[in-house]
């Protein structure tokens, strides 16, 4: 990439800075989850099928536990006031439990013996439908340094995990943070807060831009990599970063399954330094808000005929509801 290039994508992003515009002020609410969903739920509310965040949880295979499972998930739904019944040919599932009966758990059934139609209210409704229309999603896997009082003796620390998705589009976004045991909290947020939905998650507080040469990791460091079983190699190479983040940019094709693009980034951040990483083993240093401003340009480039630049207020962390 030459330096106009990257200097067009980074103005587009905001520029430098733009990833913590909103840190200090008082009148814009954080960036936390407006709705939070079991999976279960979300199941029920997408009809199975979860896009491009892969489930964490395992759903009976026998057809009996399923449907009671998906009962007790609308019902939840329902007394939350997130669905509501409706029209909308979305239908709860319904629990048999003999004739004329409708069965401990069961939502209901309608005239034709099927579960009865609801409708998502807002602002659930059109989170769901971003989430589910985006044509670009950015997964951001991060991985924090060594939990020290967890550590046992002989033993190397363990580190913990944590993946933000970023249901991208040029006027809107939903943020999805999904825990390992498939709590899923949603947000939406305008493009002026892209950066900083970035930055929320994977920059830590003592983060600085990369100096000196580009880092080439040793065969070891480089197996010990986010797919490995220790990262101390890999920390050790780096400066020890306080935070490594993997990145994937998902690219969905309407009618087709969403395909991954060929090459997945890398980020190490820390008070050694920002370095970015197209082959999980050469990194080059960088500034950690041009990093954040290029991750993006480079997801919304992918819109033909929409350049992305920064729009709407923000004023809202839940974005248009």
């Amino acid at each position: 990439m030459s330096d106009d290039e990257g200097a067009t994508k980074l103005d587009r992003a905001g520029g430098p800075g733009a990833a913590g515009h909103h840190q200090h002020d008082p009148e814009v609410p954080p960036l936390r989850p407006l709705l939070v969903l079991t999976e279960e739920e979300l199941l029920v509310l997408t009809d199975g099928e979860l896009g491009a965040v892969p489930s964490r949880i395992e759903v009976p295979t026998d057809q009996g536990a399923a449907e009671l499972v998906r009962t007790v998930a609308t019902r939840t739904l329902m007394a939350r006031g997130l669905i509501t019944p409706g029209d909308s040919g979305q239908r709860s599932p319904v629990v048999p439990s003999g004739p004329g009966s409708h069965g401990p758990g069961s939502a209901g059934v309608d005239q034709d013996g099927e579960g009865i139609p609801w409708d998502a209210t807002e602002p659930l409704g059109l989170s769901l439908s971003l989430r589910a229309l985006a044509p670009v999603v950015v997964v951001l896997q991060r991985v924090l340094g060594p939990l020290e009082s967890e550590q046992q003796p002989g033993r190397p620390p363990e580190s913990t995990l944590a993946v933000r998705y970023l249901h991208l589009h040029a006027e809107v976004a939903v943020i999805e943070d999904v825990t390992p045991d498939g709590m899923h909290g949603l947000l939406t947020v305008f493009p002026d807060r892209y950066a900083e939905a970035v930055a929320d998650f994977i920059r830590p507080k003592d983060a600085v831009a990369g100096s000196g040469g580009v880092r080439t990791l040793s065969d070891q460091a480089a197996a010990d990599g986010l797919g490995g079983g220790s990262v101390l190699g890999l920390l050790a190479e780096l400066g020890h970063p306080t935070v490594l983040v993997e990145v994937a940019l998902l690219r969905a094709w309407f009618g087709g399954p969403s395909e991954q693009d060929p090459v997945q980034l890398m980020l190490a951040l820390g008070p050694s330094g920002t370095f970015w990483s197209e082959d999980s083993r050469t990194y080059h240093p960088i500034d950690p808000d041009r990093a954040i401003s290029e991750l993006l340009a480079r997801a919304l480039a992918g819109e033909p005929g929409r350049p992305w630049t920064p729009q709407g207020s923000g004023a809202g962390a839940g974005g248009p509801t």
